[in-house]
């Protein structure tokens, strides 16, 4: 099901060429959206397990990158921004600080870069957003360069985005903006987080 509020959210992509210095996207959305929490993805192979990736390496990186920040970790059919036709992906579920921030930069200084033939190999499609709030403040699908900051009444202080028209299908009315997402637990068996 998609999420009902998607009308009444400002859509503005970033471009493609000539987009805001990353870190000044991150910043604004730490500082005045209030994002708390980060979505990565992570794609799966066919089997679905959690341990299981299409790209070896990539949990390795996360886990590395964010020791201690990962809150949950999803089994996911769609996540903001990206509905899989079939399979599932991980979503890490990641406390987003100043120094998580720093840490992101530090690894990949480059939105567009956060890619699972990245090397190393980095997580997909990083999304921000505040928990409680209708919708998130950045998501983004780096695979494809696309990438977009919502808002309400508020308009982003960079210069060459472009007000945009919304699709449904990118956010989700499911855990985090997440379609069939289940916890997932190493070793155990998911269980269902729907709402």
């Amino acid at each position: 099901m998609m999420i009902a509020q998607t009308n009444e959210v400002r859509w503005w992509r970033i471009p493609r060429v000539r987009f805001p210095p990353f870190a000044d996207v991150l910043s604004w959305c730490r500082e005045r959206q209030h994002a708390d929490t980060m979505l990565l993805a992570a794609r799966l192979r066919e089997s679905g397990r959690p341990t299981d990736f299409l790209t070896p390496g990539v949990d390795k990186t996360v886990r590395k990158l964010f020791s201690g920040k990962i809150r949950q970790e999803l089994r996911a059919k769609g996540w903001p921004g990206t509905l899989l036709t079939n399979g599932l992906g991980l979503i890490y579920v990641v406390d987003y600080t100043a120094e998580t921030e720093r840490q992101l930069l530090e690894a990949e200084p480059e939105l567009f870069s956060w890619k699972h033939q990245h090397r190393p190999p980095l997580p997909e499609d990083i999304c921000l957003l505040r928990k409680g709030y209708l919708y998130p403040c950045l998501v983004t699908v780096t695979h494809e360069h696309d990438g977009w900051l919502l808002t309400g009444s508020r308009v982003p202080p960079f210069k060459g985005l472009q007000n945009d028209t919304c699709e449904e299908s990118f956010l989700f009315d499911g855990t985090l903006f997440c379609e069939d997402a289940f916890m997932t637990v190493r070793g155990r068996s998911p269980s269902s987080l729907r709402r």
